[in-house]
């Protein structure tokens, strides 16, 4: 997010353009793993965290749907560990797994977290975070609420800093924000209506350098420099 109804359109009908990952983005994103497993982990132990979780020891495999535990087997005391819990919604295709469901007492309600790994100096520079982030979250709790009637009282954006985890922010937002999600199933919408009439399908990039990370940045915008290489990508299949 946010959604491109060209780019959804697009890998539907031609198959979805996958990118090849460089090792070093391969290493940032285990390293933002790595963080959002700690966190879920120390949430865990509090007593806080909503979920399903699995028994570590080989010896005893019991699971628990829908729940929030200490962190510890109640069969045998073995650590538990966390699945993040997935998010559906059939019609327009979204899919995905919140990164925490956090209880909140002075709220009586719980938080759906979209947690982030950023580096420290981004961090010290914003003070709100990506729209994309907000948008995520919004995502979580809109579908966290409809799916599993878990009384939601708002949205949390986490940013971790690496190297440094101390160097972090967080924002606290109040309510679902199914608004902003319904936004952007709309814009999904339309532009299968777009494409079915044979019009030209929406975009969400302005400029080149915001489709820098798109593989059909060359064909949304044609003839046009970009000052970094792009990133490499290979086609997927399409499901028409």
């Amino acid at each position: 997010m946010p959604v491109c109804p060209r780019r959804q359109v697009w890998n539907r009908t031609q198959g979805p353009i996958i990118k090849i990952r460089t090792f070093t983005e391969r290493y940032q994103a285990a390293v933002g793993q790595a963080l959002r497993r700690l966190v879920q982990e120390t949430w865990a132990g509090q007593g806080l965290l909503w979920g399903d979780w699995a028994c570590t020891a080989l010896d005893c495999g019991t699971t628990f749907r829908e729940t929030k535990t200490d962190g510890r087997c109640l069969r045998c005391r073995a650590p538990l560990r966390y699945q993040e819990v997935e998010v559906l919604d059939p019609g327009p295709g979204f899919a995905g797994h919140c990164h925490g469901v956090v209880w909140c007492d002075e709220l009586d309600g719980y938080l759906a977290v979209a947690m982030k790994a950023r580096n420290e100096h981004v961090i010290e520079r914003y003070r709100e975070p990506y729209p994309s982030d907000l948008l995520q979250a919004s995502a979580y709790a809109t579908l966290l609420a409809r799916r599993y009637w878990l009384p939601i009282a708002g949205r949390l954006v986490l940013w971790i800093g690496k190297p440094r985890p101390k160097v972090s922010r967080s924002w606290f937002y109040p309510g679902l924000g199914d608004d902003l999600y319904d936004r952007e199933v709309e814009a999904l919408r339309r532009g299968e209506r777009q494409a079915e009439a044979g019009r030209e399908i929406e975009g969400t990039c302005k400029v080149r350098a915001d489709a820098r990370e798109c593989p059909y940045g060359d064909q949304c915008f044609p003839g046009t420099d970009h000052d970094e290489q792009p990133a490499r990508h290979q086609r997927g299949q399409a499901t028409r």
